[in-house]
């Protein structure tokens, strides 16, 4: 089977779909959810003034007869798009401390000796496994999410209207269906 890639942009509605429904996963490798509450707002403003984001790359990786589509680049990007459309945000319960004198927030080399307080969290936490992944159901559990309210004045046109490129890379002739 021939590698294939797809340059293109999805709509925020398209992520969200792809996250709840599980048809992208989060490899265990991936770092947690490290953006604070200000890079996050952040974030969200530069979508809606419509700014430059960097794309979200997406890889296929075969297990046998099964196809799996990874988050490669864009974890943080795609948890904020999440948590936007559900009004959330992290309560800052479980925070933990790690040693980032090495990396930054642009994973460069720094050498200092600053230590950095994170979510011991991804959006995978927000997950039902039995698949009870609406908005409505994820807010009533928003609590055991470790999420409280927050309010960014977005509309259902923002997520149908705004989109996020991506250079997705095939093993399979053609990209997703789009749901619907």
């Amino acid at each position: 089977m021939e590698n294939r890639v797809h340059y293109g942009e999805y709509t925020l509605e398209y992520w969200i779909h792809m996250l709840l429904k599980r048809r992208i996963t989060l490899p265990p490798y991936q770092r947690y959810y490290v953006w604070d509450e200000r890079q996050f707002k952040c974030f969200i403003t530069a979508l809606k003034e419509k700014r430059f984001i960097p794309p979200v790359t997406i890889a296929a990786r075969k297990t046998g007869n099964k196809i799996e589509d990874l988050i490669i680049d864009g974890q943080q990007r795609l948890t904020s798009v999440l948590l936007c459309y559900l009004g959330l945000f992290l309560d800052g319960k479980k925070l933990k401390e790690i040693d980032d004198r090495f990396i930054d927030d642009e994973d460069n080399e720094r050498g200092d000796d600053n230590a950095k307080l994170v979510h011991e969290w991804n959006y995978q936490c927000l997950l039902d496994d039995a698949g009870k992944n609406s908005r409505e159901s994820i807010r009533e559990r928003k609590a055991k999410c470790g999420c409280r309210d927050l309010d960014l004045s977005v509309d259902a046109n923002f997520f149908k209207n705004t989109y996020i490129p991506v250079p997705r890379h095939y093993r399979q002739a053609s990209p997703p269906n789009p749901p619907g």
